[in-house]
């Protein structure tokens, strides 16, 4: 689950990077 997580929030922040939203 902790694996899992991680990639959840790996994921969010290659979001954030490619779409940065204020």
């Amino acid at each position: 689950l902790n694996r899992f997580r991680a990639r959840y929030r790996a994921q969010k922040m290659y979001w954030y990077w490619c779409f940065p939203v204020s």
